[in-house]
């Protein structure tokens, strides 16, 4: 019996190993990139690109090896499937772009140039993925996406870490390839990424990858910089944040909050062919530092508390939405969304379908009344902090 069941599992385990020698072959022969950044120097496209140590790839579950785990490789060309091209030459290998983990645009281009007229080879080759997560450099994307951070380390891992912690808690909002293209094709609104940008580390050749704000533009031009504590702002506005953190001052006491559920309503209308914007947020916080007084709080407190936050908040947002919409002109918000779902007719007549209209609703958006009211409730302040007068 034992005889008959070894021959019946023959041909299966004979399987299972020829199909493992030929995935090694293909895998050694394939340029798999963990990541890839995108400058220009001299009306050229320079493309760096991340990749994985096929060869050498630990086996196992150590996930470490003696060596590093990617290598860099930088190209140049006319187009960036022309410098694509010169990197199959290089390494004599086909570049994959299957799993590749995040885009990197330098200052060169997006400061400068159309973003989308240099992405356009990642949204028509069928290796590449739609949802790949895609930032700004603030000076070189090199710079990000060849980052080196230790050997056994994959450093395309740790930007995509980077960016979607920063998304948690409002220091950044991430983006993925497909939906920064939504948001360039509604001629009406603005586009943004989340900026990047590296440090030394301790050890001379580590790199330190951190999340810098946004970059804001519209219709594929370079508009503003938002920093951390802006782009917090803009995370609370569009209820991107899951949670973070504010601080305020009140009765000349410093504090923090932390946010634990947040959510906003936006309503528009068109009163005298003028847009009106109402913004209200509403914020769940529990207290998370007493930074000048660590006795508690009283009920008065707690209430003046609540009131600091809110003023805070609304101070904040106002700022925001002055610089960007009445200053550049730039909806990142989703106003325009609003006015063409509720004010179909008035949006239409001033924005059209198409970019030939974008100018005259950006004078619009400029002119438009925009009211900013917030509700913070605190949940909770610790054990023991509350004291009765």
């Amino acid at each position: 019996m034992k005889k008959i069941i070894c021959i019946l599992l023959l041909p299966c385990l004979l399987t299972a190993l020829l199909s493992a020698c030929v995935g090694n072959y293909e895998l050694s022969r394939e340029l798999l990139v963990e990541a890839a950044g995108i400058d220009l120097e001299d009306g050229n496209v320079i493309v760096t690109a991340q990749v994985l140590n096929t060869e050498s790839y630990p086996s196992g579950d150590s996930g470490s090896s003696d060596g590093d785990v990617t290598s860099v490789y930088t190209v140049e060309g006319q187009t960036v499937k022309d410098a694509v091209e010169k990197l199959a030459v290089l390494t004599g290998k086909n570049p994959v772009f299957s799993q590749n983990r995040i885009l990197i645009l330098g200052k060169s281009l997006w400061e400068t140039k159309d973003p989308v007229t240099y992405i356009d080879f990642f949204q028509r080759t069928y290796q590449s993925r739609n949802n790949v997560y895609i930032a700004a450099a603030r000076e070189k994307a090199a710079e990000i996406a060849g980052a080196r951070i230790g050997s056994g380390k994959i450093p395309a891992i740790r930007a995509e870490r980077v960016i979607e912690a920063g998304g948690k808690c409002g220091l950044s909002i991430a983006v993925r390839l497909y939906e920064y293209i939504n948001m360039y094709t509604n001629p009406a609104k603005g586009e943004y990424l989340p900026l990047l940008a590296s440090t030394n580390g301790d050890n001379e050749d580590e790199t330190i990858i951190v999340a810098d704000g946004l970059m804001v533009s519209r219709n594929g031009r370079f508009r503003t910089l938002l920093d951390r504590q802006e782009t917090e702002t803009l995370a609370l506005i569009t209820s991107h944040i899951r949670n973070g953190s504010i601080t305020a001052s009140a009765a000349q006491k410093t504090f923090s909050l932390e946010i634990i559920t947040s959510k906003q309503s936006i309503k528009t209308a068109a009163v005298a062919d003028q847009p009106t914007v109402t913004v209200n947020i509403r914020c769940s916080c529990d207290v998370a530092d007493l930074f000048d007084d660590s006795r508690g709080l009283s009920s008065e407190a707690i209430e003046a508390t609540a009131r600091a936050t809110e003023q805070t908040i609304e101070t904040a947002a106002r700022g925001l939405i002055e610089k960007l919409l009445t200053r550049d002109g730039c909806d990142i918000f989703g106003f325009s969304d609003k006015f063409l779902k509720h004010d179909t007719d008035f949006f239409l007549a001033h924005a059209g379908r198409d970019r030939d209209h974008t100018e005259i609703w950006e004078q619009q958006l400029k002119a438009a009344t925009v009211s900013v009211t917030a509700d913070v409730k605190i949940r909770r302040i610790g054990q023991d902090t509350v004291r009765k007068n």
